[in-house]
């Protein structure tokens, strides 16, 4: 199936399939704020402009469009749901009449549709600046979480098999989240923006950075990822070759529409559109009799479609099978050519290769067979030649000793604030370069480093960005000083989580932070300290009968100072405080240490005075904003009246021919239109503050609620919405101080 629409379409979460009693219909957003929709079933020339098609006018900048069975009485008919940087609207195209209406403070920048976790109704799921909120059929508020960062991708999938699909959320702050009702299940840190998400099955589900990088997980474990030069409009679940198993379909901003194996990323099929994907969709656009009737036009069964729409209103749709999203098609063979370049490239390097080993062979000594073989300890690649020229004959120097190892080690470096990576071999023979790949440790996940001078070692400055651990892969290039073949050495490591920070010998001079977060634990102080020793990489001084625990750190990139101390209960528990000034590093170590413990529930108490009046502050601004809101609407209603009123006596004017009062009344409606622009410009700069304060306000709600774990963590963000629904401020803070205590559990 191949259709023009003749109208543009939007690319990021602004197309998407509505099903009625009459067929399914495609609906999409313009640039100019409206709904249009497209109805095949009635439509007699697929290639029709849009100004015979119908359409709804929002007169607001649409970020946002999803439709899906909401009605639980009526499941087999779609709602329409409208986002827009303030509000919500769900529609009901076939009855023509409004759902609900929604007030959302925190904008809406993606919908899903669907049950998740425990809820027995069909929800609306929005995500905005930080939040996450599931709305009912009635418009009422059943579900309520908040994110570290602007939500910019949803997806329903069941990862644990438990028959219950989890929420996962993608945020700007380059983290996936899984919600189990408002239970945070797991965070997966990614290297870029996620722009995308789309369940799998089989407890797998499928993600898309901004950077271009596509990849799947299997619960909390990556089973693969691939990047592209080209950015991903969009992704989605297909099964393409009727093998039961969904595979991962891509859009990307060149119009090219893969599928990949959901199990090892592999490409299974390949086409192009003439422009950049803006959607990918799954349903039936054929024709309404066939449809009806259960048929094609062949006398097959209908079957659902995956439907590619471009950026310039083309529409493509694959079925399971389907000859045009086949590599076999003879019409298309970019596969083809990509396949046979592909060998062509492997075949150049592995003639290079044995020549390489051909040019060498002759010139062994008797018994000396090592110098192309496995090193000690670390794996021995191929021989790459460094130059066009070849080896001289009996040019022993040129070979590297057969038991030469690269070693390696990672330390800080508290003059230049880093980290640094050291290789070094065992021997005479020198390093000429190395090939280092890291997620987000490099602009571009990659460094190449060649010395001006080879040497038997090499350092490398690294600065992550972020706390998290990394494994470095890299290749080293090694040989004599005067050889042009390279032996390349295959070496991993891993970069510790909390490698920035830098361990203290002695006290702190101004002892500990007084911030702090403070929890018991069934568990040893060497538990904590072989913790502290895996993610830090030093080990702490732990107290006689291993009762205490302290270690002193300072962090590379704030200078800032963090202090774990432990000591043991009378209770027979384990009390561990963490001083430091940052509630969101407290919250990240404690879920870091609960994590590799295993402890599943925890509640803590915390104090973080700072942090406190900012919340505080943060909190009257957002309650001045939204009382300022009140009083410029009220002085806009006004002017609209004035405005109206106005324009009638300027048309009574003009059927009255009486020019002055026209006259007038024109210089009236401009003085008015001036105050309009004025009051307009009043409320967006005061819904500006006022988003940006409710942004602080769910990222402090975050940060508290990260300050326990499990159940705990629930509860504390339960209660926070609750007081800040009651304009409770004192209950607020007493939650985010000492969490499930002050929630009354």
């Amino acid at each position: 199936m191949q259709v023009h629409l003749g109208q543009a379409l939007l690319p990021g979460n602004r197309t998407a399939l509505y099903c009625s009693s009459d067929g399914p219909c495609l609906v999409f957003a313009t640039a100019a704020g409206k709904v249009l929709v497209h109805n095949p079933h009635e439509a007699s020339n697929s290639s029709s402009s849009s100004r015979g098609q119908p359409h709804l006018n929002i007169n607001k900048q649409i970020t946002a469009l999803a439709a899906g069975p909401l009605l639980p009485q009526c499941p087999e008919r779609d709602v329409l749901l409208i986002g827009t940087p303030n509000f919500l609207q769900a529609y009901d195209i076939q009855q023509n009449r409004d759902l609900f209406f929604k007030d959302v403070p925190d904008g809406v920048s993606c919908i899903v549709v669907g049950r998740t976790g425990s809820a027995t109704t069909p929800l609306a799921i929005v995500g905005g600046s930080c939040s996450v909120q599931g709305f009912d059929s009635s418009g009422q508020e059943v579900f309520w979480s908040v994110t570290g960062g602007n939500v910019t991708a949803l997806a329903l999938a069941d990862i644990d098999e438990d028959g219950q699909n989890e929420l996962l959320v993608g945020c700007d702050d380059a983290d996936i989240r899984v919600f189990k009702d408002e239970q945070l299940l797991l965070q997966l840190p990614e290297a870029d923006v996620v722009v995308g998400l789309a369940g799998l099955g089989r407890c797998r589900f499928a993600y898309a950075l901004r950077n271009g990088t596509i990849g799947a997980y299997q619960g909390g474990t990556r089973l693969w990822r691939v990047k592209s030069k080209h950015s991903v409009s969009c992704i989605a679940a297909f099964d393409l070759n009727g093998d039961s198993v969904l595979e991962l379909i891509s859009g990307w901003s060149n119009g090219k529409v893969e599928a990949r194996s959901a199990a090892s990323g592999d490409v299974v099929a390949r086409d192009s559109l003439g422009s950049g994907v803006a959607g990918l969709l799954t349903g039936q656009l054929r024709d309404a009799a066939a449809a009806a009737a259960g048929q094609d036009g062949s006398g097959s069964a209908v079957e659902l479609e995956l439907i590619a729409a471009s950026s310039e209103g083309e529409l493509r749709g694959y079925q399971t099978h389907h000859a045009e999203l086949q590599a076999e098609n003879p019409g298309d063979i970019s596969m083809q050519q990509q396949a046979l370049i592909d060998l062509a490239q492997k075949k150049q390097e592995l003639i290079y290769e044995l020549s390489s080993y051909q040019q060498q062979q002759p010139q062994q000594p008797q018994g000396v067979v090592g110098a192309l073989g496995i090193a000690a300890g670390v794996g021995l690649g191929a021989a790459a030649a460094g130059g066009a020229g070849s080896l001289a004959a009996g040019d022993i120097a040129s070979m590297i000793p057969p038991d030469t190892r690269v070693d390696s080690c990672i330390a800080l470096n508290k003059v230049t604030l880093s980290c640094e990576l050291t290789l070094r071999t065992n021997n005479a023979s020198v390093i000429k370069a190395a090939l280092i790949f890291g997620e987000q440790v490099f602009q571009g996940e990659s460094l190449f480093v060649r010395p001006p001078q080879p040497s038997s070692s090499l350092t490398v400055q690294l600065a992550p960005a972020r706390d998290t651990p990394v494994m470095l892969l890299m290749k080293v290039l090694v040989g004599s000083r005067t050889s042009q073949v390279y032996h390349v050495f295959e070496l991993e490591i891993e970069l510790p989580k909390y490698a920035m920070y830098a361990a203290e010998e002695r006290a702190l001079p101004a002892g500990p932070p007084a911030s702090h977060v403070s929890f018991v634990m069934q568990h040893p102080a060497t538990r904590v300290a072989s913790w502290i020793e895996s993610r830090f990489n030093t080990k702490p001084n732990v107290g006689s009968g291993a009762t205490s625990l302290d270690a002193a750190f300072t962090c590379m990139r704030s200078r800032q100072p963090l202090v774990v101390c432990a000591a043991t209960t009378g209770s027979g528990g384990l009390r561990v405080r963490l001083h430091c000034e940052s509630m969101e590093l407290a919250g990240e170590l404690l879920q870091d240490l609960a994590a590799y413990v295993g402890v599943t529930e925890l509640n803590s108490t915390a104090s973080f005075p700072a942090a406190m009046e900012q919340f505080k502050s943060t909190l009257a601004t957002v309650e001045a904003c939204s009382a300022t809101r009140s009083l410029v609407e009220g002085d806009t209603a006004a002017l609209c009246a004035s405005i109206k009123a106005g324009v009638v006596r300027a048309e009574d004017a003009r059927l009255l021919g009486d020019m002055a009062a026209l006259r007038r009344q024109h210089r009236r409606l401009a003085d008015l239109n001036r105050d309009m622009w004025g009051e307009h410009s009043k409320r967006a700069a005061n819904q500006a503050e006022l988003v940006q304060g409710l942004k602080a306000i769910n990222l402090m709600i975050q940060q508290a609620a990260k300050l326990r774990v499990g159940p705990a963590q629930a509860r504390v963000v339960a209660a926070c919405r609750a007081a800040i629904k009651a304009n409770n401020l004192q209950a607020l803070s007493k939650v985010v101080c000492e969490g499930s205590a002050a929630a009354g559990v």
